[in-house]
């Protein structure tokens, strides 16, 4: 194939269009113009040798082991010692420890998005 759309390059990379427009939109000036939807084969050269891998940028930044989501989890918590233990009265499920960072107050959840039941610490 001797050109690529931007749909064909995000393929490649894993991510959608948008993203990959995105990540190309600061290298405007280095790929030069688009031939219509098409990139031509020394633009994605230039494209390719901008861009690193997926699975480079997130050994280089050991991102890989970390939570998809950027949160943690803490086993044990000494202000929600019972959530392991508390089910929610509704629907039976395990009840959640979380804190409300701007009263530093802890609650816990259903573990059900739609259930929401939610009952203090204290």
């Amino acid at each position: 194939m001797g050109a690529y759309t931007a749909t064909d390059l995000a393929r490649m990379y894993n991510v959608l269009r948008k993203t990959f427009l995105k990540w190309v939109k600061p290298l405007e000036e280095a790929i030069g113009e688009r031939i219509g939807r098409y990139y031509t084969i020394m633009q994605v050269k230039v494209i390719i040798e901008k861009l690193i891998s997926r699975e480079i940028f997130l050994k280089v930044n050991d991102l890989q082991d970390k939570n998809a989501y950027w949160y943690t989890t803490t086993e044990e918590n000494d202000n929600i010692p019972l959530k392991r233990y508390l089910r929610c009265e509704k629907c039976g499920s395990f009840l959640r420890g979380y804190i409300v960072h701007v009263r530093q107050l802890h609650y816990y959840m259903c573990n059900t998005k739609s259930c929401e039941c939610n009952r203090s610490a204290e």
